[in-house]
């Protein structure tokens, strides 16, 4: 099966089995966040309010004892790691309820229901977090130390290696989409062929390294094609939504603004059903055309080895010791 036919074919089982809709929106959850936040109100008195607030919370602030201080700060890093497990939590849910769907629609079962891939979930979750974690935290480590290696350089050659070091940021984003790519690969082998952590990111580097031509058109067409298409597709009706509220900022009127964050949390309500179907669509297609191609490209998984026991020697009885009769004498 060539690129074309499984991206074709990838097309009609989320098209078939619109459940995928739903484990596609868990998905996304942790993939790819953004979030905007606007709003100072201008003019009289409110806009020397916006001004002061931050000022007077930095006072306040200020003149709290340093205990506290430590316990807001350490409150808000428990929160922020809470958030990252629910959201990596709800991506795992989704993501092996995609493969597994993917997989049974390729056995050529008609029906999937919501209830038996979310059951399914179970066995993997801990290993498919386990190894998105371990990946995760990889690349954080690598772009931390890349970061204090360019400053270390940019202030020791007082700017000139930054220069020198160029070529190598550029090959930092091709980089990434190989990350991605192996990342998929074992999230898809460790689910199909049922193995730990460290099996699967062996036959993720074994597949890709098998036909990397292939892999290399797949990435460039599920992340730099179909991912960047569905964020314009997805991000253009945002622009119509914010409208009311900038021009509502513009106008530099309370009422102004009240009505237009009014109407563009009116139109917001109003996209946000269609909203989850797309990201639901996108992130359903991207993953079940990540697990089509593993089942197409990669090599059979080799067969574990059958422990042959050597055959049991019967146990000789030993012989049972005739009681004479003592009428007959035998």
């Amino acid at each position: 099966m060539n690129i074309g036919e499984i991206l074709s074919r990838a097309w009609k089982i989320v098209w078939k089995f619109k459940v995928l809709w739903l484990f596609g929106i868990l998905a996304s959850c942790g993939q790819a966040g953004g979030s905007s936040s606007g709003g100072s109100s201008g003019g009289g008195s409110g806009g020397s309010q916006a001004i002061q607030w931050p000022q007077q919370w930095l006072a306040d602030v200020g003149n709290m004892e340093w205990f506290l201080i430590l316990l807001m700060i350490f409150a808000g890093i428990i929160f922020i790691l809470l958030m990252i497990f629910l959201m990596m939590s709800l991506n795992t849910v989704g993501r092996v309820g995609i493969v597994r769907g993917a997989m049974q629609a390729e056995e050529g079962k008609e029906k999937l229901s919501f209830g038996e891939l979310l059951s399914g979930v179970k066995p993997f979750f801990w290993r498919i977090l386990g190894l998105n974690l371990t990946i995760g935290v990889g690349v954080f480590l690598l772009v931390v130390l890349g970061m204090i290696a360019l400053i270390i350089v940019t202030v020791v050659t007082f700017g000139i290696g930054l220069f020198l070091l160029i070529p190598l940021l550029l090959l930092f984003v091709p980089l990434m989409w190989a990350v991605v790519v192996l990342q998929e690969q074992a999230n898809v082998a460790l689910i199909v062929e049922d193995i730990g952590i460290i099996d699967a990111l062996k036959r993720s580097w074994q597949a890709v390294l098998a036909k990397p031509g292939n892999y290399l058109v797949m990435g460039l067409i599920l992340i730099l094609g179909v991912g960047l298409l569905a964020a314009l597709v997805i991000g253009l009706p945002f622009l119509p939504i914010i409208l009311p509220m900038i021009i509502g900022f513009i106008a530099n009127e309370q009422a102004a603004i009240n009505t237009g964050l009014i109407l563009s949390g009116i139109c917001f309500a109003i996209y946000l059903p269609v909203l989850l179907a797309l990201v639901g669509l996108m992130r359903s297609y991207i993953i079940t055309s990540w697990t089509l191609s593993y089942l197409q490209w990669a090599d059979p998984a080799p067969e574990k080895p059958v422990t042959i026991l050597p055959p049991v020697e019967p146990v000789a009885t030993p012989p049972v010791e005739q009681i004479p009769d003592p009428l007959t004498g035998s």
